[in-house]
């Protein structure tokens, strides 16, 4: 063995540019340092990376590239376009066999490793290191188990050795004078550089920065999942660059899958759905029937597999990516207050709770977002800097198309209004879970049916209904609706939680006609069976925060609305179509005529003038799908030339615009405006 002199050692990297993981490969009977030699062996000798690694007294048959990606971030390796080479500091090690060298090199690439070796110059367990990574020096470890690979590494190379009798580990002698030659980060530089807010940790490549140039339309056509990825969170990057590199060449269905349970342990399966996920971020591509290609964009994302480039690819095809640091900007969340707002805002699929947190484990690998007390997400300053550049979904103005091409495959367009909705939504989502603050649930249902155009009352309290909703009209229409809010914190609502004689008490109490139970999710057959029986409406929150989007699109009136608590059991909104397709169909009727109309205004035989049936017979050979009936003319003509409504002029049989589609917009607008209006002294 050859000492390597101390100052050839390797200077360490900045703490934000170090690797938060040590790298995990197999290490059989040989010791991590004795397995370490034998895959630079193979990389020496030029071997495949598809090769199977053998390490004597260990099952695994991990190849060769997977152990190189794992040892990556050490600087150890390099990825020389599909095949891997040492790095010099690995050349140093491998003729030196200087194990300090090697130490050396680790502790300067990787988080929290020369800081074990300081805090062990006294005796401690691995539970006192767990916590002085989390408190001193902010790593987000919820387990043990980066502790405990740093420390079999440290006992392996001869620095650390276990006291059986205290349950601690401690520094060897060659750890103590192993100490005294390298840089340690104190915990009051790891906040200094936490509180930096110069510069990002990253730089995403001009070529990543150019994918995040996304029109809104592209951003709403995104797909909501992500999908599966094998592995811990600090493994993610290294897995998925193992996959691209392994597909560089053709690969068939059956070697992906080879390929996976041997290096990742995975079913076939869950090869597929990783396959399924590559596919998805379009960092694969289907060659043939059987055979798979890694795309242009995955290797050229792989060069540096750079986890800032990787969210980059992320957000171009999966939705709430960067979006979800726009939801930090206001403020540290947590991850349920994330899900509600990716489910309720960007439509994201489930609960969300599973979609987002993989997104926090991709934007906390790139630096992006950081965790925040417990359980809570904050955005970093490198994450405020890059969602300056990047175009996110703008998900209080999405478009919404309605009703399926009644109109000759033309749909109606309308604007959503921004949502104060959208904070509605989410507060139903959190609320629905938080059964210590039952009152919180309550008063956002009570808005919840505010929004859907009832008189909504919340009352709480013992022996009353929780909400007292009322459909205003005449005495002959109006009804009312007792409303019981059910929370629950593991999001399930089961029979033994329903007193059914008391909800049928509280509808009589009320002189109520319909009883509705609104809760996070309704289990099991027997409570819908009972529900029926009782005559009672089950509406889980997603169901009820369904509901308010449509009625954002199309608002129906409270009559319209009598069908669905009419129908017992689950709430079925298939129950409203018909009045959504009615309403529909007459805004789509309304439009085409003032169309009409208005493009017949300089028409030189008509002189813009038009019969009724003239209208039929034009719209009828441009709507040919709409079925249209002469008596559905004459009625919306006569709405339109209405003294109130005035867009529409009349001289005998025959009708004329007045005005632009434009105009007719802003009069309807005006009374719609009026109606909403609070202040009645302000209406002019």
């Amino acid at each position: 063995m050859t000492i390597v002199p101390i100052e050839q050692y390797p200077m360490p990297r900045q703490w934000p540019m170090r690797a938060q993981s040590v790298p995990n490969i197999p290490r059989g009977s040989v010791g991590m340092v004795g397995s370490l030699r034998i895959i630079f062996e193979y990389v020496a000798n030029g071997t495949s990376a598809n090769a199977p690694v053998a390490i004597p007294g260990s099952s695994s048959n991990v190849t060769l590239g997977v152990c190189c990606q794992r040892l990556r971030p050490t600087g150890l390796v390099r990825d020389k376009r599909g095949s891997w080479e040492l790095s010099p500091e690995a050349g140093v090690w491998a003729l030196s066999g200087d194990d300090a060298f090697l130490a050396a090199t680790l502790c300067s690439n990787i988080k929290f490793m020369g800081e074990i070796l300081y805090l062990l110059q006294e005796p401690k367990t691995i539970s006192e290191l767990q916590a002085a990574a989390n408190d001193a020096y902010h790593l987000p470890w919820k387990r043990t188990s980066e502790v405990s690979r740093r420390l079999v590494w440290f006992r392996d190379l001869g620095l650390v050795e276990f006291l059986d009798y205290a349950l601690s580990y401690v520094l060897t002698d060659f750890g103590k004078s192993f100490l005294e030659h390298i840089d340690v980060t104190s915990p009051e530089e790891v906040a200094k550089s936490l509180e930096d807010e110069n510069r990002p940790n990253y730089t995403a490549s001009p070529w990543a920065m150019e994918l995040c140039r996304l029109s809104q339309d592209m951003l709403a056509a995104r797909k909501p999942s992500i999908g599966y990825c094998p592995g811990g969170k600090a493994e993610l990057v290294a897995t998925i660059s193992a996959y691209v590199s392994y597909l560089v060449d053709d690969k068939t269905k059956g070697d992906i899958e080879q390929f996976s349970a041997e290096n990742y342990g995975i079913k076939a399966s869950s090869a597929d759905s990783m396959l399924n996920m590559l596919s998805g971020i379009r960092f694969v591509e289907r060659i043939s029937r059987d055979s798979y290609r890694a795309t242009d964009l995955a290797k050229r994302w792989n060069r540096d597999a750079s986890p800032l480039d990787l969210c980059c690819c992320l957000h171009t095809s999966c939705s709430f990516v960067f979006e979800l640091l726009h939801e930090l900007e206001s403020g540290p969340k947590t991850r349920a207050e994330l899900s509600a707002a990716a489910v309720a805002k960007y439509d994201v699929g489930g609960d969300g709770g599973s979609e987002v947190l993989k997104r926090t484990h991709f934007l906390q690998l790139a630096g992006l977002l950081k965790d925040y007390r417990a359980a809570e997400f904050s955005i970093t300053p490198a994450g405020l800097e890059m969602l300056r550049k990047v175009s996110i979904q703008n998900a209080d103005s999405a478009v919404v198309r309605d009703s399926a091409d009644i109109a000759k495959g033309s749909a109606v367009a309308a604007n959503v209004k921004s949502w104060e909705d959208g904070e509605l939504l989410t507060e139903l989502r959190l609320s629905a879970r938080d059964s210590s603050n039952p009152d919180r649930f309550e008063k956002a249902c009570a808005d919840a049916f505010n929004a859907l155009g009832f008189k909504a009352e919340w009352l709480g309290g013992s022996g009353k209904t929780d909400v007292l909703v009322s459909a205003q009209s005449a005495a002959k229409y109006a009804y009312r609706v007792t409303v019981d809010a059910k929370s629950s914190a593991n999001g399930i609502i089961s029979e033994s939680q329903l007193n059914f004689d008391t909800l049928v008490d509280h509808r009589k109490l009320h002189n109520a006609q319909f009883t509705v139970v609104v809760g996070p999710l309704f289990q099991g057959e027997r409570i819908v069976a009972r529900a029926k029986k009782h005559g009672i409406v089950l509406m889980d929150v997603d169901a009820l925060c369904e509901l308010i989007k449509l009625h954002d699109r199309v608002p129906l009136s409270a009559q319209d609305y009598k069908a669905l608590f009419e129908s017992y059991g689950n709430a079925d909104l298939d129950m409203l179509i018909s009045a959504r397709g009615d309403l529909t169909r007459s805004a789509v009727l309304l439009r085409a005529v003032m169309s009409c109309l208005v493009s017949q205004s300089d028409d030189e035989v008509t002189d813009g003038m038009l019969s009724a049936r003239e209208i039929y017979v034009l719209l009828k050979a441009e709507y040919p799908d709409l079925l249209l009936s002469l008596d559905e003319i004459d009625s919306m003509l006569a709405f339109l030339s209405s003294p109130v409504v005035n867009c529409v002029g009349r001289a005998k049989s025959e009708y004329y615009a007045i005005g632009s589609l434009n105009e007719a917009s802003n009069k309807l607008r005006f009374y719609a405006n009026v109606c909403s209006m609070v202040d009645k002294g302000n209406m002019l």
